[in-house]
């Protein structure tokens, strides 16, 4: 794996950063979610706005200390930040335009597929820079670029292409290799995540402790993003006129708004496990000895 080679230090230093950016990122989309599907309350722009200084604190501590990261840490850390500091600028400013929008009484146009698609390119252009530097059997990159699908297939993008693939056969090319990335069993996933703490500043107790906890984390992870899969290709097939090759039964009008709430359900619990995650990892890094 990439870190192998990588000063324990130098590495303990990068996690804890790049959790701190990936609570960013998770932040800035529960700031958004939060304002297209909650009643606008006092108490909730309330939290909004404690969301909003905890993602500038976040932002604030990570341009000071990635500066002591050097070698493919300091590499890393320059993408996401550049990244995830753009995308919750982009991400609030969405927000908080609904936000007054509500409060004026002015209805707010829902986000474009072309809206949408852009924001996918701009991730799908995120990960590969990531990905040209790390391992292919990395977590975060194997996640990652199942997300990334399953946003492709939500905004619509299963037209025939360049190569004559009619949307039949991109939609079930999309489908099976997302579900490849996704399919991983708790043992591989305890492997991963306890080669990974080895190479961590923690002691031998917090090691277990963590790499447990991570396990868990990643399972429910990987667990929420195949029932995305699934219910993004039933959706999209629906959309499209596509006969479902996944389901027995033709979807029904129902089938289709079941779909869309169980999107909503697993994309806010996507949101939570990735909090979680984070939280993991920094409360178990903040008390190391990394400076």
């Amino acid at each position: 794996m990439w870190y192998q080679k990588v000063d324990k230090q130098q590495l303990t230093l990068y996690a804890r950063l790049e959790a701190r950016l990936n609570k960013v990122y998770w932040l800035s989309t529960l700031h958004e979610t939060a304002s297209e599907r909650k009643q606008h309350t006092p108490d909730l722009r309330r939290k909004l706005a404690s969301a909003e200084k905890e993602i500038e604190q976040l932002l604030s501590s990570v341009n000071h200390d990635m500066k002591s990261l050097s070698g493919k840490c300091g590499e890393l850390i320059n993408i996401a930040f550049n990244y995830i500091e753009s995308y919750s600028i982009s991400s609030i400013s969405s927000s908080n335009s609904k936000l007054l929008c509500g409060r004026i009484g002015i209805d707010r146009k829902a986000q474009s597929v072309s809206e949408m698609n852009n924001e996918v390119e701009l991730e799908k252009i995120y990960v590969n820079r990531r990905a040209a530097l790390i391992d292919e059997d990395d977590l975060d990159m194997i996640f990652d670029k199942a997300i990334c699908i399953i946003y492709e297939m939500l905004g619509g993008n299963v037209s025939t292409d360049t190569q004559g693939h009619s949307p039949e056969e991109r939609l079930a090319t999309q489908f099976v290799t997302a579900k490849n990335f996704l399919k991983h069993n708790l043992s591989s996933l305890r492997q991963c995540c306890g080669d990974y703490t080895k190479h961590l500043e923690l002691q031998e107790d917090q090691k277990r402790e963590f790499a447990v906890a991570l396990t868990n984390d990643y399972k429910e992870l990987f667990d929420t993003g195949m029932t995305m899969l699934t219910c993004a290709t039933h959706l999209t097939a629906h959309r499209h006129g596509i006969k479902n090759m996944f389901a027995e039964n033709p979807q029904s009008p129902s089938n289709f708004k079941d779909y869309q709430r169980k999107i909503e359900r697993m994309h806010s619990r996507l949101i939570t496990v990735n909090l979680m995650r984070c939280e993991t990892i920094l409360n178990a890094l903040n008390t190391c000895t990394v400076k």
